[in-house]
This record gives C-alpha cells, structure tokens and sequence, in this order.
C-alpha cells in the first residue's frame, strides 16, 4: 500500500507536466495543408514596450474572417438582396520609428511594422509620439505538405497584439 501511495504524486506530476506541454498553440498553415499532430510552436510570454515616433498615417485593417454570404429575394418582378461576410475590424497597422524597446525584435533606430489591438491606433497619424506595449508571437510558415512535420525553423518572430500604453500621444 505505502508503494502505490509513493507513486500518486509522481503520477500526477507526470499528468500535470503533460496538461502543461499541451497548452502551447499549434502551428497554423495558411493553405491547405496542416502540420503533423502534436506539433507546436515556441511561445514568448514576454510583454514588450516600445517608445517611438509613427512614421506614417496608421492604416485601418479590415480582414474577412469567414466566407461571405448572400440572399436575394424576388416578388412580382423585383429582386433585392444583400451581400455580407463577417469581418474583423478596427485594427490597425502603424509604421514606428523605435526610440526606447526592451525587445531584439524592434532595435532602438529602427523602423518597425506592427498590428494595433487597439481600436484607438487608427487614429495615430504621422509624428505622433507613442508607447505601445506588444507580445512576441512566433508565426509558421505555411506548411508544403498535408501532415508535415514542424520546424521551427519554419516560421518568424514578430511583435504583435499592440496596444497603447496610454491614450496621451504627443506631436513633435
């Protein structure tokens, strides 16, 4: 008895260990092919700052998250109709020139592309300066065959999921 009371908390050690490899995310392909079972991507729980000026008017992204649809009705000789997908919006796009950065990813000097979370960065226009707080998301390169195995060397690191440290910018 005292043997197998020895083995449970290794045992549930084991299974917590195993729960916890598990959480990491999946490659992603953008074709029709998929990475092998099992296989995951590195993951970066850093939260990153950065200080810079926009270097540009921010973009707003507008991206079709799902296949469109459309209805049409006809009655006595009209037709009238409606055509619709659902879409992510509100994103935006900016272009930094880095002052200040506590990651390798955007050196101090160097002008980086990143994707706002934040609804408000739309509004960001060329000459603003900014503080923006963003992760580390690793992103796979879409694989070239159904079920192939991942490497991590298929894929990059960007800083992604911005969002403004304080609502306060400030023209030079």
């Amino acid at each position: 008895m005292t043997n197998r009371t020895n083995l449970c908390p290794l045992f549930l050690l084991f299974m917590l260990s195993l729960l916890i490899s598990s959480c990491r995310p999946s490659p992603e392909s953008s074709n029709a092919f998929s990475y092998a079972w099992g296989a995951k991507i590195p993951v970066d729980t850093n939260v990153y700052t950065l200080s810079g000026q926009v270097a540009a008017d921010a973009e707003s992204l507008v991206r079709q998250s799902a296949p469109a649809q459309a209805q049409t009705y006809s009655a006595e000789g009209v037709s009238m109709g409606s055509y619709y997908g659902p879409q992510l919006n509100g994103k935006g796009m900016v272009r930094l020139h880095v002052a200040t950065s506590d990651s390798e990813l955007a050196p101090v000097g160097s002008t980086v592309l990143l994707k706002l979370d934040d609804t408000k960065g739309i509004l960001l226009a060329a000459g603003d300066q900014i503080t923006l707080k963003c992760r580390a998301q690793f992103e796979a390169i879409a694989a070239v065959q159904n079920r192939q195995p991942f490497d991590p060397a298929a894929g990059v690191w960007e800083l992604d999921y911005c969002r403004l440290a304080t609502p306060v910018v400030s023209a030079p």
